[in-house]
């Protein structure tokens, strides 16, 4: 069975106003949280084959902290997943799931009201 895991970016810094949405970085905030939640996450799944991901800069860096703590076999940063609508995301998941994927991982940036998810197996 599959389990899907929302995770929102931590939070991001608007401390440069030149920068575009897209390139904001963490705050640190952002980076303290993204470490402890990827050090939480760690003890409760044992493995990710795939982990998605939008490759603004936040998510990517995020994400970063989850591919350092966790046991994620595979990596995908996609500009296509940044703004993207719910539809695309699920049709992502589908895609991916039809693949030789045994257990997966999805991390997104703004499903719905910019939110991350990760997509599961559940067996650890």
């Amino acid at each position: 069975m599959k389990t899907l895991i929302i995770i929102r970016h931590s939070k991001s810094s608007w401390k440069d106003h030149s920068l575009s949405d897209f390139d904001r970085p963490l705050n640190k905030r952002g980076i303290k949280d993204a470490k402890k939640m990827s050090f939480e996450l760690s003890g409760k799944i044992k493995r990710v084959d795939l982990l998605l991901s939008s490759s603004s800069k936040r998510t990517t860096q995020t994400s970063n902290y989850f591919l350092d703590s966790m046991n994620i076999r595979s990596n995908i940063f996609s500009e296509n997943l940044y703004h993207s609508s719910s539809n695309l995301i699920f049709d992502c998941i589908l895609k991916s799931s039809s693949r030789s994927y045994c257990k997966k991982s999805y991390m997104e940036k703004n499903w719905q009201s910019s939110q991350n998810f990760w997509c599961s197996n559940s067996n650890r």
